[in-house]
């Protein structure tokens, strides 16, 4: 799932902010057909997993990893 998750991330235009980015993932997650959950505004829980996103300026992308 998490390959997943990453792959539609890259997908998803890069924003500095991270509430933005999430946001915006949110819902290309729930276009993709799957049933995620934000959680302060900063995470993602998809079948009771959380997941955080590190960013990296250098390439402007965000890495998805499990809390």
């Amino acid at each position: 799932m998490i390959t997943k998750i990453q792959n539609i991330a890259n997908e998803t235009q890069y924003n500095s902010n991270k509430e933005k980015f999430v946001s915006a993932l949110y819902w290309n997650l729930v276009a993709a057909g799957l049933k995620p959950c934000i959680v302060n505004d900063k995470y993602i829980e998809l079948d009771g997993v959380d997941y955080h996103f590190i960013k990296n300026r250098r390439s402007c992308t965000y890495t998805v990893a499990i809390v």
